[in-house]
């Protein structure tokens, strides 16, 4: 399983492709991809107990259908200091909801779709660990 302190030593890190950020969107994809794309293998990551999601962050998700735009409008709107944006964060979705794998060689055994299943379920789940993820970014952890 990938290490909160991997993970967020990694999001901590100045993005090279997108420098206005002072942290890494990319964190959250499977890495090596390939490796995720043949074995269908998504690590979840676990939070140190004492990293309490932030209550007051709001939460929107931005989605789209491939080749939409939704990229690119995450990315000019990761201009605004205040909003956090992640790319395709798998390493979020999969552990939560692993029929929303439509990518790797797994996704015919996890009966990998895009529609369907509990969707309330997983807007809670995912906004957990945004919220975490705020924290972290924040510093709210002794544990980091």
């Amino acid at each position: 399983m990938a290490s909160l302190h991997d993970v967020v030593k990694r999001c901590l890190q100045p993005s090279s492709a997108r420098p206005w950020l002072l942290y890494d969107p990319d964190v959250f994809l499977p890495t090596p991809f390939d490796a995720f794309l043949l074995s269908g293998d998504c690590a979840e990551v676990q939070w140190p107990e004492d990293l309490q999601p932030a209550e007051e962050v709001n939460i929107c998700f931005l989605l789209g259908c491939g080749r939409s735009g939704s990229t690119i409008c995450a990315e000019i709107l990761s201009h605004y200091r205040s909003l956090i944006f992640l790319n395709e964060p798998r390493q979020l979705w999969i552990p939560a909801a692993p029929f929303f794998d439509v990518w790797s060689a797994a996704a015919p055994d996890r009966g990998g779709r895009l529609t369907g299943g509990d969707a309330q379920a997983l807007a809670k789940a995912m906004t957990s660990h945004y919220r975490r993820l705020a924290s972290a970014v924040r510093g709210d952890s002794q544990e980091l």
